[in-house]
This record gives structure tokens, C-alpha cells and sequence, in this order.
């Protein structure tokens, strides 16, 4: 519990936002597979104390949202969907994606453009961010959405998996321990996905 909440403790202190989701997804399948129907209240709390540190928290604020002093957005705009996706800070994730979708994406869905195209592309443009950073935009130009579901259906199939062997009574209790760890590493790892390269960096991650 303590290195747990060690590990936990640099995402929090430089409000890194991917890193945080992926923890309380990874943590939330985690305890779902662990403790089953019991769990999911406990799972609602974490969830309302996560949003609670992104509305209320100043540095997490003023990093998730654009700044605008005459309309600070709180829980409530969230409630009634007065959160528009340009009120989100992306810091420059969603140029960059436009470009390579348009580039390599668009007219070449199903197989994308081969395998590096996006990084060859960031690589030798000097004044372009040297990663994606997302690894679902980066499949989808790269290997088209063939690739990309091929991708995400291993995931979901070890999920699946992992939860079958988590619910078994008669599995002994370390298995079911390694079912549970890998259950929650890999959701963890599919969240950091969308605004990271984690398969890039698949060590780190």
C-alpha cells in the first residue's frame, strides 16, 4: 500500500493528467474483479474525489481547462453539458492530430499508411513534436482501423479473460491475483493510450 501510494504520489504533484486516469482505471477494474458488486460504490467515490481534484484542485483546473476568469467551469457545467471539447486543454495534441489524420489517415482507412509513417513524418519536420502523443491516432494512420480493432480486441479479449478467471471459485487465490493485476494493467494501459504513445514507451508504462 505504501509503494502504492508512492508511485501515485508524482502524478498527482505534477498534475500529469494521463498518468492519473490510468491509475484510477487500472485501480477501478482492479477492485471490480477483486471485490465484484461490492465494489462499485466505493468505485463512485474514488471516481467523485477524481473529479473533485480536477474541478477544485487550482493547478489541475488551469491545466485541464482553458483559462477564462468571467466563466470558471465547475461540476455543475459538467452535469449539463456546458463542456464543449475546445474548453479542454490538449496542449497542442489536437493540431498535431489533425494533421496526421489528414495526411496519413484520411483515403487510407482500413490499412493506414505503414507502419512509422507518423513518427518518419514528426521525425524529419524539425519544428514538429518528435511523438504522436496517441497511440489510437497514431494505429489508425499507421495500420487504418484494421489494425487499430486488432489492437483493442487483444485487450478486450484478455480482459474478458482475466475477469472469467477472477470470478472462478475453484481458481486458487494467486492466480486470481494475477488475473486481477493484469485486468486493471491493461485498462490502465488502453486509458494512457488516448493522449500518450504507452506503446511507444511500453517500459515506462
Amino acid at each position: 500500500l505504501i509503494l502504492g501510494i508512492l508511485f501515485f504520489l508524482p502524478c498527482l504533484l505534477v498534475t500529469h493528467r494521463s498518468g492519473l486516469s490510468a491509475i484510477f482505471g487500472g485501480l477501478a477494474v482492479f477492485m471490480f474483479l477483486k471485490h465484484k458488486w461490492i465494489s462499485l460504490p466505493y468505485i463512485a467515490i474514488v471516481g467523485a474525489i477524481g473529479l473533485a481534484i480536477v474541478f477544485y484542485v487550482p493547478s489541475f483546473h488551469e491545466k485541464m481547462f482553458w483559462k477564462d476568469t468571467n466563466n470558471e467551469l465547475t461540476v455543475a457545467d459538467l452535469y449539463a453539458g456546458n463542456i464543449a471539447e475546445d474548453d479542454i486543454r490538449n496542449n497542442g495534441r489536437e493540431a498535431v492530430w489533425t494533421l496526421l489524420e489528414n495526411e496519413f489517415y484520411k483515403g487510407r482507412e482500413m490499412k493506414g499508411s505503414g507502419i512509422g509513417s507518423c513518427q518518419k513524418f514528426l521525425y524529419e519536420n524539425p519544428n514538429m513534436v518528435k511523438q504522436t502523443h496517441g497511440d489510437y491516432v497514431q494505429m489508425r494512420c499507421d495500420t487504418g482501423l484494421i489494425g487499430m480493432w486488432l489492437y483493442l480486441a487483444v485487450g478486450i479479449a484478455t480482459l474478458l479473460h482475466c475477469a472469467m478467471v477472477s470470478f472462478r471459485s475453484w481458481v486458487p487465490d494467486h492466480i486470481k491475483c494475477c488475473a486481477m493485476i493484469t485486468g486493471g494493467s491493461i485498462v490502465g494501459m488502453y486509458l494512457g493510450m488516448y493522449s500518450e504513445n504507452v506503446v511507444t514507451y511500453t517500459m515506462t508504462s
